[in-house]
């Protein structure tokens, strides 16, 4: 099971403090709706799309990019990896990283690779349980992404 440490979480601390019989539930119910949890469900247990021998997770797939990609790369497994490439600032600095201080924004880029390598792993073991692939995650200067290929 993944665990983190709710500090992590944005002002989670200040409302634990003034709140006796305060939750992660409560927490959640006060910083998101019913769509911001179905969003986040999609993207953390996403789709399969199954294409020429490859498996891509729906959200990240770019047909126009995949024909790129198909020229350029030299294995289904290098194509996997690029086409499922995930880079988290990429998808969440906007609305969240940006505005901590970069130490912290660091440490929830990777607690949330983490997260999502494990739920991803999760989601694709579910559909395809006798398949073998990896799930890594890359820390290179400020970024950190996560990618999936046949192993």
């Amino acid at each position: 099971m993944i665990l983190f440490d709710n500090k992590l979480l944005d002002d989670y601390e200040e409302f634990n403090e003034v709140n006796e019989e305060w939750d992660i539930l409560s927490y959640a119910n006060t910083k998101y709706d019913v769509n911001a949890v179905l969003t986040i469900y999609k993207i953390l247990f996403p789709e399969f799309i199954e294409l020429d021998g490859c498996i891509f997770i729906s959200f990240l797939f770019n047909r126009k990019d995949y024909v790129g990609w198909k020229k350029e790369c030299s294995s289904q497994r290098e194509l996997e990896r690029v086409v499922n490439s995930f880079e988290v600032f990429d998808y969440f600095s906007l609305n969240d990283l940006s505005q901590s201080d970069s130490g912290l924004s660091q440490k929830k880029a990777k607690e949330l690779a983490r997260i999502f390598a494990h739920t991803w792993s999760v989601a694709f073991s579910t559909k395809y349980p006798d398949l073998k692939y990896e799930f890594v995650i890359y820390e290179e200067d400020a970024n950190v992404s996560l990618s999936f290929f046949r192993v």
